[in-house]
């Protein structure tokens, strides 16, 4: 619990309006049965949050529950899960494959939809058909649409850019739509770098925001309380609101 203390005291420390968490325990055995995104809502001060699950089964005594989680202080009024391929059909039957929670948020004067992923570590094909899904889904939205979390993918020119066996990149691919911009939008400074937190060599840790809005403050923390470091910004729209993942 004293990890988690800590997480929520940065996260109050940000003071963010939304917060996205990867790879976040519900009620996991593992974690002692502690729901890590109600815990972190409660004691972080957010009074709205939405969970979703990439693995949830039981055997015996032990529950794996596991998968993202949006924390709001606005309220939220719809969520949904996206489901992003796969990197295998027997794999996705056994294990679970990543998935992603899109949230309707119900911000002063303004809907936004904010859409919390976890990119496939293991295939940037399988990172390339998932961006293709999210540019869809970006472009067919009811509301303006902010993309985060943990992308598991870096751009062309950036430090350990990867491609598929075509040569295209999942980066490349939702910088290609035309929906979205990123910071940062050009190779990166040292302190822009998200991954790992101890010795940071990449970033695929992202926040893709409609190309007419403007990204007042980006800022990445460096912090070892997760293997990524958190990122945030400050986003203009009407106003200022702050998206952020961790």
């Amino acid at each position: 619990m004293q990890r988690l203390d800590r997480i929520a005291g940065l996260l109050r420390s940000i003071d963010a309006d939304v917060v996205v968490l990867n790879e976040v325990d519900f009620d996991s055995s593992w974690s002692d049965e502690v729901n890590q995104a109600h815990y972190l809502a409660q004691h972080a001060g957010y009074g709205y949050w939405a969970e979703q699950r990439n693995l949830d089964f039981r055997v015996l005594f032990w529950k794996w529950r596991f998968g993202n989680a949006l924390l709001s202080k606005y309220p939220i009024a719809s969520a949904d899960v996206v489901d992003l391929p796969g990197f295998s059909t027997w794999e996705t039957f056994l294990a679970g494959k990543k998935r992603g929670v899109a949230c309707d948020i119900l911000m002063p004067n303004r809907s936004v939809r904010v859409v919390g992923v976890h990119l496939s570590h293991r295939s940037e094909d399988t990172r390339v058909r998932s961006a293709i899904l999210l540019t869809n889904l970006a472009k067919s939205a009811e509301y303006p649409l902010v993309l985060t979390g943990d992308l598991n993918s870096t751009p062309p020119g950036f430090p350990l850019s990867t491609d598929d066996d075509g040569g295209v990149n999942a980066i490349a691919v939702l910088d290609d739509c035309t929906y979205f911009q990123r910071k940062p939008a050009s190779p990166p400074l040292q302190h822009q770098l998200t991954y790992p937190s101890t010795n940071a060599q990449s970033v695929i840790d992202w926040i893709l925001i409609p190309r007419h809005w403007r990204f007042a403050t980006y800022h990445v923390t460096s912090s070892a309380l997760s293997d990524h470091r958190p990122v945030y910004a400050d986003v203009r729209f009407s106003g200022s609101k702050r998206i952020t993942p961790d």
